[in-house]
């Protein structure tokens, strides 16, 4: 039964925004939340190295976690609470594969006149390609983090530590006037996006990918509007 047809209804937080929108008892919704808070210090100890974690390294650490709440957390559910769960991770699982699709038409669409700017070598464009791919997969890790019920400030900072080691290889891709040059770019396709000067904030996508872009509360999972951004 979904939320809003009776019932108790997950609170947000404890365990995602899937569980928020099925029929929980008190019960459920007290075990999701001692679950959660029982993993906590593992995803704590995951953000505290991202200063020496690689960006794969980190997505890694916060699916074997997630893997393991989402399996304590369905354990505690019943036939039909696991059907309505799966019906609304369906949903949005179709709702980012519309996103992907509109990400990479944006990205297309300017592609041949960033490599004609940037002067960028086919090894260059390949590796940017190869980055680019990998944003789908920082996407699914924020995503991942907020379905764990993590805190705001935890959201926020694995946000910041794969878009920190984002830029970092993107930095090792290109040489330094192609990177300020993106940066440049980057900085105003997201003050245009936002409306003008004025409305800045700290979680955007970095350079080059259209990756683990915006503050969770902006879409709800930490997911940045790419625009035009290079690579």
């Amino acid at each position: 039964m979904r939320a809003g047809q009776g019932g108790h209804g997950g609170q947000a937080g404890q365990g995602g925004p899937g569980l928020t929108r099925i029929d929980l008892t008190d019960a459920q919704q007290e075990q999701i939340a001692a679950i959660r808070e029982a993993y906590k210090p593992q995803i704590e100890a995951v953000l505290e190295q991202k200063d020496t974690l690689s960006r794969a390294e980190i997505k890694a650490a916060l699916e074997t976690i997630h893997e393991a709440v989402r399996g304590e957390v369905e354990a505690l559910l019943t036939d039909e609470q696991k059907t309505a769960l799966a019906e609304l991770k369906a949903e949005a699982e179709a709702r980012r594969a519309e996103m992907e699709g509109e990400r990479d038409a944006n990205r297309e669409a300017s592609k041949l006149v960033m490599i004609e700017v940037l002067g960028l070598s086919t090894d260059q464009v390949a590796a940017l390609d190869q980055l680019h791919s990998s944003g789908a997969e920082d996407r699914a890790a924020i995503e991942a983090l907020v379905e764990l019920g993590a805190d705001r400030e935890e959201v926020i900072a694995a946000v910041e530590a794969l878009r920190d080691a984002h830029q970092a290889e993107l930095a090792s891709i290109l040489d330094v006037t192609q990177y300020e040059i993106t940066l440049i770019h980057n900085a105003l396709a997201s003050r245009m996006k936002k409306g003008g000067p004025g409305q800045k904030g700290p979680g955007q996508g970095g350079p080059g990918m259209g990756g683990p872009g915006g503050r969770p509360g902006q879409g709800g999972n930490g997911q940045g509007n790419p625009g035009q951004r290079l690579g």
